[in-house]
């Protein structure tokens, strides 16, 4: 009898620390399953970085507010929310063109409103 093991991987690093990225610490993480981009965002820095997902190459940065604590992408409207710790505000970009719709004021943690 043959069994199946399910097994985790590393197939490749992306490195954020350069003049596209601008963050530090990257700790959100969000999968637009229709487009395949990966939004990524981080401490230290004012942007979330948006990957192509068949290619690992950085095709964007989006200014957002300072210390994204969370990333949410939403399937039914294709945005992407980013919860900017710091500047207590959320983000919401246009996942079709990686543009910022608008900006969010919140009075307490973003990361709870997301």
């Amino acid at each position: 009898m043959t069994s199946v093991s399910y097994a985790q991987w590393l197939e490749t690093t992306i490195y954020l620390p350069d003049s596209l990225s601008g963050i530090s610490n990257p700790q959100s993480f969000a999968f637009n399953a229709t487009n395949n981009k990966i939004y990524v965002g981080g401490s230290a820095g004012n942007w979330v970085i948006v990957i192509n997902g068949a290619t690992n190459q950085k095709i964007a940065s989006v200014p957002t507010g300072s210390n994204i604590s969370a990333l949410c992408w939403n399937s039914i409207n294709n945005k992407v929310y980013s919860a900017n710790y710091s500047s207590m505000s959320v983000t919401v970009i246009d996942s079709f063109t990686n543009q910022v719709i608008t900006n969010i004021a919140v009075e307490a943690d973003p990361a709870n409103r997301i």
